[in-house]
């Protein structure tokens, strides 16, 4: 895991930094393009998980690490094609194929645990004791929707806005970052030092893609 946190990160901001690059015709100037070199290995110190032991990923393990980055990637590139006339439409019908993904994949699930007599509770339910109150966790789940779709509606208004999809996708990539900070606020955990230099050069990055 501590090796394919740090790909899927990469992945996600390469693919579209080389798609704009590449595809899109942007030019940058000396220090946005060292901004995205230190963001680059900013978000390979900042995703690495402390504590986790190293090993050799298998390759089933590393394509789908790839595979999710590159997904990543593409969601970016399609909605920076979106033109400012289709408003928020591209979210909307986000959320729309995520709803027929998730309860398309949930039926098949019931449908199996019926057919294996297991109840179709059990295709749903969470296994083991809840760590917060039935209550709680539906609140803490609204809660994560709604921030997740600022930050898609934050990303949106960035590429509308003029940014350029290659910043823009740096930036994003190194969402590890708050990660951090926040669980050292909230949950007291302990920032490592090889995400503390992460942090810095995060800091650093985005001065240099700002001044750029």
């Amino acid at each position: 895991m501590s090796v394919l946190s740090p790909v899927t990160a990469v992945v996600s901001a390469a693919a579209p930094m080389l798609w704009g690059l590449l595809a899109g015709g942007e030019r940058l100037g000396a220090g946005s393009a060292a901004g995205l070199v230190v963001a680059l290995v900013a978000i390979v110190l900042v995703a690495l998980l402390p504590g986790e032991r190293i090993t050799r990923p298998t390759a089933p393990a590393l394509s789908m690490a790839v595979g999710s980055g590159l997904a990543i990637g593409a969601f970016l590139i399609l909605l920076d094609q979106t033109g400012e006339g289709s408003g928020i439409a591209p979210l909307v019908l986000n959320r729309v194929v995520n709803a027929v993904l998730t309860g398309g994949l949930a039926t098949v699930l019931v449908v199996r645990a019926v057919r294996s007599r297991r109840g179709a509770q059990s295709a749903v339910r969470a296994s083991g004791a809840l760590p917060l109150p039935l209550r709680s966790a539906w609140l803490l789940a609204i809660t994560c929707g709604v921030v997740d779709a600022t930050a898609n509606l934050l990303l949106l208004w960035a590429l509308r806005a003029g940014g350029d999809l290659v910043v823009v996708a740096a930036l994003t990539a190194m969402y590890p970052a708050g990660t951090v900070l926040l669980a050292a606020a909230l949950l007291r955990e302990r920032i490592a030092p090889v995400q503390g230099i992460g942090l810095v050069l995060a800091l650093a990055a985005g001065i240099l893609l700002a001044v750029g």
